[in-house]
């Protein structure tokens, strides 16, 4: 009985089917399509992504750079109340930036004075602390307005 049970394992005639190998075939093309397409899905996802990150990095580095430049020198990460003042407009249209401004609780200081203040733009701010004289300092916000793309 046992051996009448595994007498198929050990059977060598081989029955050899037409068409077996191209049902394996058509389900290996199958799985290698599925692959690509969630791997183009993946890469156009990722490639949007990448866009988008790009798109914020130029104004970042416009903010940080502007700020290093209104720093004080005995103390970098002050803002300098004569630096913020006496900061010409042009030097700002280089690097493309619309619109600067130092914001606190009771003052306003403009910077970057916009052309045309209907102009779309990524703004970003960061927390600052400005340097009035060498008593007093405020807290406030340095905003500033780049063109997109």
């Amino acid at each position: 009985m046992m051996r009448h049970i595994f007498s198929f394992i050990r059977n060598e005639r081989a029955v050899l089917e037409p068409y077996v190998d191209i049902l394996s075939t058509i389900m290996v093309i199958m799985g290698f399509t599925l692959f690509l397409v969630t791997l183009l899905f993946f890469f156009q996802v990722y490639d949007k992504n990448v866009g988008v990150t790009e798109e914020y990095i130029k104004p970042i580095f416009a903010l940080d750079q502007l700020r290093m430049e209104l720093s004080c020198d005995q103390n970098p990460d002050m803002l300098c109340i004569e630096k913020v003042v006496s900061y010409t407009n042009s030097q700002g249209n280089k690097s493309g930036i619309l619109e600067a401004l130092v914001i606190t609780d009771n003052s306003r200081w403009e910077i970057i004075v916009p052309d045309n203040k209907k102009e779309e733009g990524i703004a970003f701010s960061v927390p600052v602390t400005i340097s009035l004289n060498e008593a007093q300092t405020a807290e406030g916000r340095l905003i500033v307005k780049m063109r997109k793309g």
